[in-house]
C-alpha cells in the first residue's frame, strides 16, 4: 500500500459517527529561559489512526485521559 492510500485510510477510519477528529495533544514548549527551564507550552492537535498510520508512531501507545 503506498504511503498516500494508507493515509486516506487513515483519515477515513479516523471520524467517527460523532464527527470528533482530535483524540491527541502532543505538548511541546516554544523555548527555553536564561536559567534552561522550558516555558511556553503550545499543543499539537492531531488524530492517533492518523499517527499511527506513520511508521515513527506505529508502536506508540495513545491513552485517553478523561477529567
Amino acid at each position: 500500500m503506498s504511503s498516500e492510500s494508507a493515509l486516506l485510510e487513515a483519515l477515513n477510519g479516523s471520524i467517527d459517527t460523532s464527527g470528533y477528529f482530535v483524540d491527541t495533544n502532543i505538548f511541546s514548549f516554544s523555548y527555553r529561559n536564561s536559567a534552561g527551564d522550558v516555558c511556553k507550552p503550545k499543543v499539537l492537535y492531531a488524530n492517533s489512526n492518523v499517527l499511527k498510520s506513520f511508521q515513527y508512531f506505529e508502536t506508540c501507545v495513545f491513552t485517553s485521559n478523561c477529567v
